[in-house]
C-alpha cells in the first residue's frame, strides 16, 4: 500500500502524539495503516460508532485514492453525503463510484 502523508500531519503528530494526527503518525510508522482502521479511525472523530462502509466501498475508495489521504476524505465525505440523502446507513461501492464521479468528472 503507498500512503501519501501531509508534512504537517506528521509535524503536528511528532508535537501531539496523543492527538488525532499522532494516531496516523503512529499507525504510518509501525506499518499498520490499513483503510480500514484510517476510516474507522475518521469515523471515531466525527462521533460515528461504527464504520459505515461495507467492503465493496472500501475496496472502492482505496482504489480511487490510492492511499493518498486527502483524497480518501474527500471521497468519504462526498460518499458519506450522498447516503445521508438517501434513506441507506451503509456506504456501497456505488455509492463511492458515484462520489467520484461528481468530484473528478
Amino acid at each position: 500500500m503507498r500512503v501519501v502523508v501531509d508534512t504537517n500531519v506528521l509535524v503536528a503528530g511528532l508535537l501531539s502524539p496523543f492527538g488525532p494526527p499522532g494516531v496516523i503518525v503512529r499507525l504510518v510508522t509501525a506499518g499498520r495503516l490499513s483503510l480500514c482502521a484510517y476510516l474507522e479511525h475518521r469515523c471515531t472523530l466525527a462521533g460515528g460508532r461504527t464504520n459505515p462502509f461495507d467492503g465493496d466501498a472500501q475496496e472502492s475508495i482505496f482504489e480511487v485514492s490510492l492511499g493518498n489521504l486527502r483524497a480518501i476524505d474527500r471521497l468519504a465525505r462526498a460518499a458519506l453525503q450522498r447516503v445521508a440523502n438517501t434513506s441507506h446507513t451503509t456506504v456501497s461501492g456505488g455509492d463511492v463510484i458515484a462520489a467520484r464521479k461528481s468530484l473528478w468528472p
